[in-house]
């Protein structure tokens, strides 16, 4: 097997986890008005590509991955934001259906953050000094708990042939605070990881991995596979024991894997990766560009442009907005926003003016 140590260059300490993740979960600093813009770092791509201040908030949605099914975030659609931004139109027909926001197709943030990449850390190295394998094993989430044999797995990913050699473990955060990670480094696996959730260097660790692997590996069906053809690299299921997913009921509906959508769409996919091939076929391209939205990337000036209008629309269109309280108010968001906190103190005000008085009691 070929020594990696001459192979691989991270630039952003991929291969460093348990610094990079740290020893305990992470909160999420954001200066996003919907703090889950930043997912994945993915409203800090955004506006590093745009060329804005990072610490401007985005005033338009953005979904935090790959949706393969017709499943919605209710808290995206409950946003006090005027707009949303969809990976496509075929998502954005979605979108349009469950909320009552302006929705724009750009394609998924991974797609600006392969440019910010190149910017940061240099051009993609060509395609002859690609080589080895980069594995995706499923993972746990903060309320999923994924199980199924990581030693066989591991022993697996080992004795793929020669060239497939080198083959690296791309660990999630959860996972290597829980520590699942040991049986792929008792094989010798190197572990290396794009960082927690939260961190806004999360897509670019990830395309500066992808870049320098020839191919990409794994036994479940998720964001990585798009992400990582859209890298360049030859993607392809390798199957472990069943993976048995412990999910708390509450979290059952936003769930893809109990969605029809998505299960034709994994039938699909595991068809057109079923095994390596030495380039990526059209039939796989197209599948990827579909879902990921590669013919909406919008170009810097066109992203800005976006940017500016849903400023505007935050600005001047009124619209219903739920605050955290329940209460509804009909006015531009940036308005409702404003009107929100001395609404919130005064009914507070008066529920304790309530109290103190006798013989009135609040209705039931």
């Amino acid at each position: 097997m070929s020594d990696p140590s001459d192979t691989y260059h991270w630039a952003f300490q991929q291969d460093q986890p348990r610094e990079i993740c740290g020893h305990v979960d992470q909160p999420l600093t954001t200066p996003e008005l919907h703090p889950q813009n930043d997912y994945y770092g993915q409203a800090h791509v955004l506006k590093t590509y745009a060329g804005i201040k990072t610490g401007r908030s985005l005033k338009f949605v953005v979904e935090h991955g790959i949706h393969l099914d017709d499943i919605v975030w209710e808290i995206d659609t409950r946003s006090p934001l005027s707009a949303m931004a969809s990976c496509s139109e075929w998502r954005g027909e979605v979108l349009r259906r469950e909320s009552n926001k302006s929705v724009m197709p750009t394609g998924f943030g991974y797609l600006y953050a392969m440019d910010v990449t190149q910017t940061i850390a240099g051009p993609d190295p060509c395609e002859s000094a690609r080589r080895g394998t980069l594995a995706f094993p499923c993972h746990s989430t903060h309320s999923i708990t994924a199980t199924f044999d990581h030693r066989s797995y591991a022993e697996r990913l080992k004795s793929l042939p020669e060239e497939y050699q080198p083959v690296y473990l791309c660990g999630y955060w959860k996972d290597i605070l829980d520590g699942r990670l040991q049986p792929y480094e008792e094989q010798g696996l190197p572990v290396v990881t794009c960082g927690h959730m939260y961190d806004p260097n999360f897509m670019l660790r990830f395309h500066d991995l992808c870049r320098q692997f020839r191919h990409t590996v794994s036994n479940s069906l998720g964001t990585h596979l798009f992400q990582s053809v859209a890298s360049g690299c030859r993607f392809f299921f390798l199957d472990s024991t069943p993976v048995e997913y412990d999910i708390p009921e509450r979290d059952r509906p936003q769930c893809g894997q109990f969605n029809p959508m998505f299960q034709a769409v994994e039938k699909q996919a595991r068809a057109l990766f079923s095994s390596p091939r030495s380039i990526v076929t059209q039939a796989q391209q197209d599948f990827v560009d579909r879902y990921i939205g590669t013919k909406y990337k919008l170009s810097r000036e066109d992203l800005r442009r976006w940017i500016s209008k849903c400023e505007w629309l935050d600005r001047t269109i009124p619209r219903t907005t739920c605050l955290s309280d329940g209460t509804r108010i009909y006015a531009p968001p940036a308005i409702a926003r404003t009107a929100a906190k001395p609404l919130q103190k005064l009914r507070k005000w008066k529920r304790s003016i309530v109290k103190r008085l006798p013989g009135i009691h609040r209705a039931a």
